[in-house]
Parts: structure tokens; C-alpha cells; sequence
């Protein structure tokens, strides 16, 4: 993950969700991976089974490195509470978790609701997800209702709706071969793996390259080789994932820009033939009335406090407005400033969405 495609993308941190079923072992995945930068095995995550989720509050993880633990690595896994057939984590609740519209530590023994504590309202791209894992316990694969594989399903498409990549992390792997289970590293040479990995590819639609294996620590009191690198092997993906979503966003918003430069500059070329002749027939011949011909619409003045700058301010739409691309803002709402007045005109980001376009600089009211 380039740092630097961090910083165009004005966020500090990738945020990896984990959904999985009820003690498929996301606790201990993420556990896993801080171990692996420690360099000892670490639970800071609660983990385990009680015949129910562990887990009962949304929280983002970050990962630290060293024995001091002072570094702390560029992305963060957020854990959420397992999903069960009948019950448990809500998919109108993951929604939202994608959304960023659930802060850390906030209970999801409830509906999460506008108003409720935990809710954010105005999410950025910072507190959205870029990345989705599901785990699936190999062991438990088979026992799996219909009705929790088609959640997972589901889920999976609203990532897909809103541009996020995803992967399977098939934990449990040592289960279901036992020459894993002596040995991590033979897990790419067992026919046990692979078959499950294709089962697991068959349920969700999912190709095998997008499902990896991987062993939490579990008895195990210091880190081993092999497994570090399944783990690794996993994140690697996940973060490469990360950054093909952050990329195709900014290639979106530079393209966006492109258009509507385009646009405003045809409408501006457009624009002077249609005044010279509004002004040649702005009067009947010889009736001395105004013409019915409808006036040309240009692109609205900057208003006198227009002026440019570098910071990024924060404005209130004073007027709802919808463009010709679709762009639209609410009376009322909040918005960003990304490129300050340019001939009537300011790219805003909506914060409510993450959305970015052009809108008459007239309609906001910047702080």
C-alpha cells in the first residue's frame, strides 16, 4: 500500500471489515496479524466460543509493530459481531458499517438508527470500509444453513455495489487435513484445501484465487514461520485489494472533473453565438415588444464574497441544485470545499455520501 495514494486520498488508514459466522475466528484472525508484526502472540481481541458471539461491539483494530508496539501500521481491521442464521448481526447493520456510519466501540446487541449513541451521520471516506473479508471456518463449512450463506451473499453484494473488493479467508484449515495440521507449510499441497476451497468458491461465486487459506494462532504461545506466512500471504492480497479501490476512486473523480470542465467550457462557446442573437431579436421587428425567444442560461456569477483559496472549507447548501451529470446537494446539508470559484463554480464534496461535483458557488454558504 503506497503511503502516498493515503494521502491523495485524504485518509490516514485502510479500513478492512470482517463478517464471518459465529466463531469462524475473525477475533483471532486480527489477533493473528498484530502477532505476526509483534513478533509474539498477542489476544488484545477477545476471541473464543460460547455458543455465541463473542464479539458484541464494533471495533477497529489497529495493528502495531515492534516489541514497543509505538509503530502503528497503515491499515486497521474493523470486528464486528458474528452472524448467525436467525439473528445476530443484522445485514441493514453491515450496511451501514460499509457506509462508515458506525463509530468504534458502539453496541450491536440493537438496531443501529439515526440518533442512536454510536451512529455518525455525516460519514467521510475515512470512516468508510475499503475492504471486505469474510471468514468461513473449513471446519464447519458443510454445516453451514442456506440461510446464513445467502447473508453472506448478500453482503458480499453490497460491497460489490459500492466499488469494494473482497476475499475469503478460509480459517480453520488445519481441521480438515491433518498434514496441515502437523505442517502449515503443506496447506497449498492438500487435496482437503483445495477441495474445500472450491466448495467454498461454488457457494459464494467466488474464484479459488480469491480465497485464501489461512491458521490462526491458537495453543500455539510463540509465532511459527509458516503460519506468518499464510497470514501474510492473506494481507498482502487484502491491502493490494485496498489500493485498486482507493485508485479506481481517484481515476472516477479525475474523470469526473475532466467531463464537467468539458462541459462548462462547451457551454461557454455555446453561449456567445446564442447572446448575439438574443440581442439581434431581443425586440420584434417594428413592434417595439420583447422577443418570447427563452433566454440562454449560462453559468451563474460568483457571488461578491467568491474568492479563491487553498484551504478546504466547510459550507451549508443554501439551495438545492441537481446538474446535468446527475451531482446533486440538499437544502441544508453540509459540504466540503475541493476546488474553490472558478467562473461561478465550486467542486464540493457531500459529506453525507462522499460524493464530489460541481455546483454554482451562489448555492453555498461557506463558513
Amino acid at each position: 500500500m503506497s503511503y502516498k495514494l493515503l494521502k491523495q486520498s485524504g485518509i490516514s488508514h485502510i479500513n478492512v471489515l470482517l463478517v464471518g459466522e459465529v466463531g469462524a475466528g475473525k477475533s483471532s484472525f486480527f489477533n493473528t496479524v498484530n502477532s505476526v508484526f509483534r513478533g509474539y502472540v498477542t489476544s488484545l481481541a477477545n476471541a473464543g466460543s460460547l455458543g455465541r458471539s463473542v464479539t458484541t461491539q464494533y471495533r477497529e483494530y489497529k495493528v502495531r509493530a515492534g516489541d514497543d508496539g509505538e509503530k502503528i501500521i497503515k491499515f486497521r481491521f474493523c470486528d464486528t459481531r458474528g452472524l448467525e442464521a436467525e439473528g445476530g448481526l443484522a445485514i441493514s447493520d453491515v450496511e451501514k458499517i460499509l457506509e462508515g456510519r458506525v463509530r468504534d466501540q458502539t453496541e450491536l446487541t440493537g438496531e443501529i438508527v439515526p440518533n442512536k449513541e454510536g451512529f455518525r451521520s455525516h460519514p467521510t471516506l475515512e470512516n468508510q470500509t475499503h475492504f471486505l473479508a469474510i471468514l468461513v471456518g473449513a471446519d464447519t463449512l458443510s454445516l453451514m444453513p442456506e440461510t446464513l450463506r445467502d447473508k453472506i451473499r448478500k453482503i458480499r453484494e453490497l460491497a460489490i455495489q459500492r466499488s469494494i473488493s473482497s476475499l475469503v479467508l478460509m480459517t480453520k484449515s488445519d481441521k480438515v487435513c491433518p498434514h496441515t495440521e502437523k505442517d502449515t507449510s503443506k496447506v497449498f499441497h492438500s487435496p482437503e484445501i483445495r477441495d474445500k476451497v472450491l466448495e467454498i468458491g461454488s457457494i459464494f461465486g467466488m474464484p479459488p484465487m480469491n480465497i485464501h487459506p489461512v491458521r490462526n494462532y491458537f495453543s500455539e504461545v510463540e509465532v511459527e514461520l509458516p503460519m506468518d506466512i499464510l497470514v501474510l500471504t492473506a494481507v498482502r492480497q487484502i491491502l493490494r485489494g485496498a489500493h485498486d479501490f482507493l485508485q479506481d476512486m481517484l481515476d472516477r473523480e479525475r474523470a469526473e472533473d475532466k467531463a464537467l470542465r468539458e462541459k462548462m467550457r462547451n457551454r461557454k462557446l455555446n453561449m456567445k453565438p446564442s447572446l448575439a442573437n438574443r440581442r439581434s431579436s431581443s425586440y420584434s421587428e417594428g413592434s417595439g415588444t420583447e422577443s418570447s425567444e427563452e433566454k440562454p442560461r449560462g453559468p451563474p456569477p460568483p457571488p461578491p464574497s467568491a474568492r479563491q483559496t487553498s484551504s478546504k472549507r466547510i459550507g451549508s447548501v443554501s439551495f438545492a441544485y441537481k446538474g446535468e451529470d446527475g451531482f446533486c446537494v440538499e437544502e441544508g446539508e453540509q459540504v466540503k470545499e475541493k476546488k474553490a470559484d472558478v467562473n461561478g463554480w465550486t467542486k464540493v464534496k457531500r459529506i453525507v455520501n462522499g460524493e464530489s461535483g460541481y455546483v454554482p458557488t451562489s448555492h453555498i454558504k461557506f463558513k
